[in-house]
């Protein structure tokens, strides 16, 4: 509840000051602009009731969240107030960002000789809009600093012991965190596209420079001109604040880095295709001279040169990141993160060139003569650049993948294990059924359709295309389920032989029901695991609790040493599970309600867990709403799965 309260204050008082400031700039607009004060009363009337509406609204709501965390140190330290101020700061810094972006903009557009109208925002804006919005956005975010830095430091709430001081840092971080990764984001895409504009103004011929041709230079130089120094300045921020360790190891860090990665090398290696396909087009004949080749390249070149940059720098600032985590084990699972999404990414890249090298080949063999002058001469270009890109780079990244699977000992079995490996091989393995499906239903419709009299004028050229994609999506079915069985057989081997490593003590009456359930049951699930009783008398020699890792007792068995004081299993030095007793006279708080059936399942789990060397699962305080969580995330993951085979396969038909 107190959680809901604070999201609705903050939120309103957010909403409210985004109103006052922006009614504020709308008042000062007309006022200082001497077109605008002879404008209607519409043009005067919203600004003031912007005001009028939005300023008790946020004094009332903002006075209230002041008072409560000056009296309270829960408020004081909360990470949603922490959260509000950094929101807050960038609500401001933002358009002022922008307005100064749009002034540069129109200025040098108009210094270059050129209407305004050409600028890259604010065509049609005044010194003076921007001005006042760069001003009153300023003067707000000046006080909202100011009260940023008074709660960070404590001065709001005396009530703040050194604990809620410690725990107020750590929010206060985690927000400025956001905050700036935010800003080197924002700087880093205008620095990008302002050397895109650049190159591409450079790159024109001589024959196209002129007066038009300055829009991509104005336009660039007020691109980096915001963008650069805010960079830089985020960027030293940032690389001055990893010597925290918090700072160095968090995950939003590794998470930009990925993404940025991502981002660029998937962008550079788009560009590169293109000039591949620029390449093959030439070859094959185009008609083109020297100036349209140096036209068709130059797009490809200015951006592909910036993001190439930002691939290098981000993508070496990604592996140092990942080469101080530890343990080794972590290292290796983020790497596999890295080159599991490069590879998909590339086959999906193969997939689509594949699909459109066998469509030229059909439409070459059956289609009309002239298609290779048409159109056949840009599908060949293109899908053999799409596949000179994407081969080399799924070969680069898939292959290290496969040679983790296959080794033995911890490595390979944490690789074969992998959420993220498997979760990639039933991913493929689902677009493969799907794919096969619904390109096989649409090869058969088109037979079907001509065996009932309606045949399609090109029937063999229109069955070969969708034939094309059922070879490629079976093969894709084929490929993947072959590799999750081969994963699954040395996984089967490996937990064979750690099963067999892990002998079991049982600490249970034979005759019971529960000891001869739980045998049943641990025959089907780790059949390789060494299980031997215990003496009748429930005593155990010492020569089984050396060879034992785990120790299986009653609750009775508690209950008998709690009474007689004989307490042997102290001494054993492995894992000990206690099986709760439905008809014991303690009450085991998660187990003494559930049947025998259940509890000797339970056993048997956790011990195959353990031999496995895999963590014993948590009790859930609420298993009917994680089951429902996990049904919920089931259908998000399909529709996100179908969105995703959908959005491939249109390309490909396409």
């Amino acid at each position: 509840m107190q959680t809901i309260r604070r999201l609705y204050f903050y939120a309103v008082t957010l909403v409210s000051l985004e109103t006052v400031i922006w009614g504020g700039i709308g008042l000062m607009r007309t006022v200082f602009s001497p077109g605008l004060l002879g404008a209607t009363a519409d043009r005067l009337a919203a600004p003031l009731a912007f005001i009028l509406v939005g300023l008790p609204v946020f004094w009332i709501h903002w006075r209230a969240v002041q008072s409560t965390a000056a009296q309270n140190a829960d408020e004081a330290r909360s990470r949603l107030r922490a959260v509000f101020f950094y929101v807050a700061l960038g609500a401001t810094f933002l358009p002022a960002a922008q307005n100064t972006l749009a002034f540069l903009s129109r200025s040098l557009t108009q210094a270059f000789g050129m209407d305004s109208q050409q600028a890259l925002l604010g065509g049609q804006q005044t010194l003076v809009d921007n001005a006042v919005a760069v001003a009153i956005n300023l003067l707000f975010a000046a006080y909202l600093y100011r009260r940023n830095q008074q709660n960070w430091s404590g001065e709001v709430c005396p009530e703040l012991t050194e604990q809620d001081q410690a725990k107020l840092l750590e929010n206060y971080a985690d927000a400025r965190r956001l905050y700036r990764y935010f800003w080197l984001a924002y700087a880093l895409i205008l620095s990008v596209f302002g050397v895109r504009q650049l190159f591409n103004y450079l790159l024109l011929s001589p024959q196209v420079l002129g007066t038009p041709a300055a829009t991509l230079l104005a336009n660039g130089l007020a691109l980096l001109a915001i963008g650069l120094p805010i960079w830089a300045y985020t960027q030293r921020l940032v690389d001055h604040s990893l010597q925290d360790s918090a700072e160095a190891s968090s995950w939003l860090r590794i998470g930009f880095l990925y993404g940025a990665t991502w981002l660029a090398m998937f962008l550079t290696l788009y560009q590169v295709g293109k000039i591949g396909e620029v390449i093959f087009r030439v070859l094959f004949g185009e008609g083109w001279g020297i100036a349209a080749i140096l036209q068709s390249l130059r797009p490809a070149i200015a951006l592909g040169i910036p993001t190439s940059v930002v691939w290098g720098w981000y993508g070496r600032q990604r592996q140092e990141a990942v080469h101080n985590r530890q343990p080794p084990l972590l290292q290796a699972a983020m790497e596999r993160v890295h080159s599991t999404v490069v590879a998909g990414v590339a086959f999906l890249a193969i997939l689509l060139g594949s699909s459109r090298l066998l469509g030229f080949v059909v439409n070459q063999l059956f289609g009309a003569e002239t298609y290779f002058s048409t159109s056949g001469r840009t599908e060949l270009s293109t899908s053999l650049a799409i596949l000179l890109i994407a081969v080399p780079v799924w070969l680069r990244y898939w292959l290290p993948l496969q040679r983790q699977a296959t080794q033995e000992g911890e490595a390979g079995d944490y690789a074969r294990r992998s959420l993220v490996r498997r979760g990639t091989l039933y991913l493929w393995i689902f677009v493969g059924v799907v794919g096969t499906m619904f390109a096989t239903g649409s090869f058969f419709f088109e037979i079907l359709r001509a065996v009932l009299g309606t045949p399609s004028d090109t029937l063999a050229l229109e069955s070969l295309l969708r034939l094309r994609l059922s070879l490629i999506f079976l093969t894709v079915l084929i490929y993947y389920i072959l590799t999750l069985r081969r994963d699954q057989r040395l996984a089967a081997a490996a937990l064979a032989a750690r099963q067999a490593g892990f002998p079991v003590a049982i600490g249970l009456a034979k005759d019971s029901q529960l000891a001869k359930e739980l045998a049943d049951v641990l025959q089907k699930e780790a059949p390789h695991l060494p299980v031997f009783w215990l003496e009748d008398n429930g005593q155990a020699s010492a020569e089984s609790l050396k060879q034992a890792k785990a120790l299986v007792l009653s609750a009775q068995a508690l209950e008998a040493a709690a009474s007689d004081g004989q307490r042997w299993w102290q001494t054993f030095e492995g894992q000990r599970l206690v099986v709760p007793d439905p008809h014991s006279e303690w009450y085991w708080v998660g187990g003494s309600t559930q049947p025998i059936s259940t509890l000797a399942k339970q056993t048997a789990r956790a011990l195959r867990l353990l031999a496995e060397g895999q963590a014993l699962p948590r009790q859930s305080e609420n298993p009917i709403l994680t089951s429902i969580a996990y049904v919920l995330a089931v259908l998000f993951l399909l529709q996100f799965a179908l969105a995703i085979l959908l959005a491939g396969i249109a390309p490909l038909v396409d």
